[in-house]
């Protein structure tokens, strides 16, 4: 079996049974992630304006408390999405993430680093040794690519099936 504490797993935002427009970037979705899975990081996607901080995929949906934030800051990983630049408030605010976070951000990038220089792979570049492999469900299977890949020369993965993919792994 992998070694979590190596190897990391990560629920693309806050996600552990496949998609689903309810349970993403869901806050309580996500405490009940971490007290179930604590082994488990939740990615979730936040926007920066001014001194506020908000929750959602596509657009700043939710409004959420930095302390809030902070009370699970070791099982989360933040993709900050977007950034209203003309605030300098928002640049202070994304100071401070950086300080108490482990976070990144990216477009359409082939690969980014995050602050804490995790190199984390676009799904459209599949399974790259030593990184955080993205969706790796958009690739292959997951039971195709974690016996046919060698998932143990991956930094981690990223994904929207991270209990199956444990599951899985205990094989190998």
């Amino acid at each position: 079996m992998i070694n979590t504490t190596k190897f990391k797993v990560i629920a693309h935002r806050g996600l552990l049974h496949g998609p689903s427009i309810e349970l993403e970037n869901n806050i309580e979705n996500i405490e009940n992630n971490i007290k179930k899975y604590p082994y488990i990081i939740n990615e979730l996607d936040i926007w920066l304006d001014s001194d506020l901080i908000y929750i959602g995929h596509n657009e700043a949906a939710r409004q959420i408390d930095l302390d809030i934030l902070s009370n699970y800051s070791k099982n989360l990983i933040l993709h900050i999405k977007g950034i209203n630049f003309e605030s300098i408030k928002s640049i202070y605010l994304l100071k401070s993430i950086g300080e108490k976070f482990h976070f990144f951000s990216h477009q359409d990038d082939d690969f980014t680093i995050t602050n804490q220089g995790w190199v984390w792979s676009h799904p459209k570049k599949g399974f790259v040794k030593n990184t955080i492999c993205v969706l790796p469900e958009e690739v292959m299977s997951l039971d195709l690519a974690v016996n046919q890949f060698e998932f143990k020369q991956l930094y981690g993965v990223c994904s929207d099936y991270p209990l199956e993919l444990l599951d899985l792994m205990k094989s190998i």
